[in-house]
């Protein structure tokens, strides 16, 4: 019986070894030879200190195989020590189970406090986890080499004359990477070069990309953009517009206000003798095939569309011609120039030369269009009777139109020519930002800087001006009602596939039209438009910034008499106040002083009628969506 059970129990012990074999895991020395099979743990990779003589059971400690430092980053390291001390925490102590393939680490009163999984281990890789987490550490016996992780440039744009220099500071992050050294490079020397101290010189106007380069190979870089330009002495003129678009006193190519000038085509740059369709930059054939600028595929070569319907700057006559601060103008700037609410026009002569003398009832001051005709194939049509000015806005209709001014005698208006017909420019400008609007700082992570007074308002409590989304002229500008009727990016009287501009979807999109757009141009941000480029209408994110709890308080409440919703700030106490301005539609007012409604620059994601907004009562603060065509509270924000 004795022998019989013996023969048993060595039968169970070799099905158990093949039972381990099947489903278990070698552990190897670094020689390469098995040394311990484990059920439960990967491979792990010994120290030749392990003997294969060495009686190490299922819980034996074999500590002296994770002895060392190991560095997770050249910073971050945990130390195993001989003595089964460790740097894991205070006072802490450690035991190795290889046969489990698990770190116990205990705390300074012998306490366990953690178990850390042992995935792999060689003798240079140490691959940990915390137990049940699928978040691996990988740790080496070597301390790693700090790569660059990133690089700021003492500027990010500059502009400069020619001949003129400008030295970039490069600032390399983290302050310990192994190889802080970079290199300068220039998109284009003949406008700028750069040299190995960061220091820009400019050659020729024109604009260009300095890029500093980290030489470690982790493929930083970082980014200045160089505009070089000529002195700018084109002269303009003030009209008070409420855009605060500011017209040049010439056209391009003259030199005093009641010449002619040069003729181009619509989104050509240079001047030419004959002006047709099949001299025309953006067409192949006699007739009006398009290849640029075409929102139908009836107008384009080979059935080609794209989305583009202003002018880029590459394609704009004042741009080119004048430089980045001229553009031509957008049908709202032209139809804001003749609005009877702000200007007067008179047909007059000025220097012997008929045109058009528009005043402004803000300012009186005066702006003179010369009656230049018109030039197609080789003719000159019309001069001295008839004016004809470029916008850079495509008549997003027929393709093959783009909007322009014309004038005679007896008549002035916005209408569309044919783009490869040879009209006049008259550039506009921006009038640079407007430093008196105040802010404050409420330490929000984003950095964000809040606007005190909502556009259109003196004080923070006044309600200020109303816009419908994407819109920059407002009630106090002229638009007395707010419906789809009267929106800029509809064409018609409902949303059913009536939209011109800010559209994904071709069930909303007019003639099936769709953009990739979601956040406002800066030329239909109200913010953008009225204040200067500095401020902007807030993002989605940003509204909900300023509403979250972990950051601000939000109270109903009323400032001198006025109700209204008062943020503060919980990292430094400073306030913002919004007052309750209601909201209009049609021509009323409603909601004024029991609810806010502030447009944020924010498409909505789902339904592209609609735009995202900050909405707020007595009660409640939350954001939300509804129609572009509403008049909405804009209060801009801008950055550190």
């Amino acid at each position: 019986m004795r022998l019989k059970s013996i023969l048993a129990a060595l039968l169970l012990m070799v099905v158990g070894l093949q039972t381990a074999q099947a489903q278990g895991f070698r552990v190897y020395k670094s020689d390469g030879t098995v040394a311990q099979f484990s059920l439960r743990t990967d491979s792990i990779v010994f120290y030749d200190g392990i003997g294969t003589d060495q009686d190490f059971g299922p819980f034996t400690p074999v500590n002296h195989c994770i002895v060392g430092t190991w560095y997770k980053t050249k910073s971050e390291s945990i130390t195993f020590n001989e003595d089964s001390t460790t740097d894991y925490m205070q006072g802490a102590t450690y035991e190795f189970l290889p046969y489990q393939g698990t770190i116990i680490i205990y705390n300074a009163s012998g306490e366990p406090m953690n178990i850390l999984k042992v995935h792999k281990l060689t003798d240079e890789m140490l691959v940990l986890s915390t137990l049940g987490s699928s978040t691996f550490d990988v740790l080496t016996r070597s301390k790693p080499v700090q790569l660059v992780t990133g690089i700021t440039l003492s500027e990010t744009s500059v502009s400069l004359q020619p001949e003129e220099t400008k030295r970039l500071v490069a600032t390399v992050f983290p302050e310990d990477a192994d190889n802080p050294a970079v290199t300068w490079e220039s998109s284009d020397e003949a406008v700028a070069q750069v040299i190995n101290n960061g220091l820009v010189v400019a050659v020729g106007v024109g604009t260009c990309t300095i890029t500093c380069s980290v030489t470690d190979g982790s493929g930083v870089k970082a980014e200045c953009q160089v505009r070089v330009k000529k002195e700018d002495n084109h002269e303009y003129v003030d009209l008070g517009l409420p855009s605060g678009t500011l017209w040049a006193m010439c056209n391009i190519g003259a030199s005093k206000p009641e010449e002619y000038g040069d003729y181009f085509a619509w989104g050509e740059t240079t001047t030419k003798s004959n002006y047709s369709w099949s001299t025309y930059k953006y067409c192949i054939g006699d007739n009006h095939p398009l290849t640029k600028y075409c929102s139908q595929s009836d107008y384009g070569y080979n059935g080609f569309t794209d989305t583009l319907t202003e002018l880029e700057p590459e394609d704009d006559a004042a741009t080119v011609n004048w430089g980045s601060d001229w553009q031509m103008p957008i049908y709202d700037q032209i139809e804001e120039l003749i609005n009877s609410n702000y200007t007067t026009t008179t047909w007059t002569t000025q220097g012997g030369v008929y045109g058009r003398k528009i005043t402004s009832k803000n300012n009186g001051n005066t702006l003179f269009l010369p009656a230049t005709g018109i030039r197609s194939d080789t003719g000159l049509d019309a001069v001295g009777s008839y004016g004809s000015y470029w916008s850079r806005s495509l008549n997003s209709g027929y393709s093959n139109y783009a909007y322009d001014v014309r004038f005679h005698s007896s008549y002035i208006g916005t209408d569309y020519g044919t783009r490869c017909y040879g009209r006049s420019v008259r550039p506009v400008r921006k009038q640079e930002p407007k430093e008196e609007h105040e802010y404050v700082d409420l330490g929000l992570p984003s950095g964000t800087l809040w606007a005190t007074t909502n556009v259109g308002a003196d004080s923070p409590e006044e309600y200020g001006d109303y816009f419908a989304w994407g819109e920059t002229t407002g009630y106090n500008g002229g638009k007395t009602n707010f419906s789809w009727n009267t929106y800029k990016y509809c064409e018609g009287s409902s949303v059913s596939v009536t939209m011109t501009k800010y559209c994904r979807q071709s069930d909303y999109g007019y003639n099936g039209f769709t953009d990739t757009l979601t956040e406002l141009l800066p030329e239909d941000d109200a913010a953008t438009a009225n204040w200067g480029s500095g401020w902007q209408m807030p993002s989605l994110a940003q509204i909900e910034e300023l509403c979250n709890s972990s950051y601000t308080t939000t109270e109903w409440t009323t400032q001198n008499d006025i109700y209204g919703r008062k943020i503060t700030s919980k990292s430094n106490g400073n306030t913002v106040f919004l007052p309750a301005a209601g909201t209009r539609w049609l021509d009323e007012l409603y909601d004024a002083g029991s609810s806010g409604y502030y447009w944020s620059s924010s498409l909505y994601p789902y339904y592209d009628d609609d735009a995202c907004y900050l909405d707020f009562y007595s009660s409640d603060v939350s954001t939300y969506y509804s129609d572009r065509c509403y008049g909405r509270s804009v209060r801009p924000v801008r950055k550190k």
